[in-house]
């Protein structure tokens, strides 16, 4: 018995557009396909895109700390330059002399390139979850889900915030 993942049977060929695509060699059908010829097989491809939607979940978790650290050193930075000891600094002070903390904090290039790799890695499998999810097989969108539940379960952090955003949280292609 053979289950096809990706493949579509000859002369299945489906538009965009509302235009047949009769080239199934064609750029407009990015899907490989992926034959598994047992049970076994099955559970393994399932097992691997759990895997690559629970990493994700963990790409996420990362980027967030990513983030927080530079926050929380940005943060005591500013504790440093307003040390009692020290006195204020009159560089980040308003005209009446107290301290100003400014919401922004600009990146250095290294902060801002860490930032990028991880935003794009976070897209490209993001959208590869999307194509998975695309083929509408069962098994594997069945994968998805269980393995965005088991990531979240397991790599975010167990606390909540009123700052945090709750409601929108998902695995979004982008």
């Amino acid at each position: 018995m053979s289950y096809r993942l990706f493949e579509r049977e000859h002369g299945e060929h489906v538009g965009y557009g509302g235009h047949e695509d009769h080239n199934p060699n064609s750029g407009a059908d990015m899907k490989r396909s992926l034959r598994v010829d047992s049970i076994f097989e099955l559970i393994i491809a399932c097992l691997i895109v759990a895997a690559i939607t629970a990493s994700y979940e963990w790409l996420r978790e990362y980027a967030r700390k990513v983030d927080e650290r530079i926050l929380q050193g940005e943060l005591q930075r500013l504790r440093d330059e307003t040390s009692p000891l020290l006195g204020v600094d009159r560089s980040s002070s308003n005209e009446n002399g107290s301290a100003v903390r400014p919401s922004i904090h600009k990146l250095t290039n290294r902060q801002q390139l860490k930032r990028s790799i991880l935003y794009a890695v976070q897209v490209l499998i993001s959208m590869f979850i999307m194509l998975i999810f695309m083929t509408y097989n069962a098994y594997l969108m069945t994968s998805v889900v269980v393995g965005a539940g088991i990531g979240y379960y397991c790599f975010t952090n167990r606390t909540l915030s009123l700052t945090q955003d709750t409601v929108t949280r998902s695995v979004a292609c982008h």
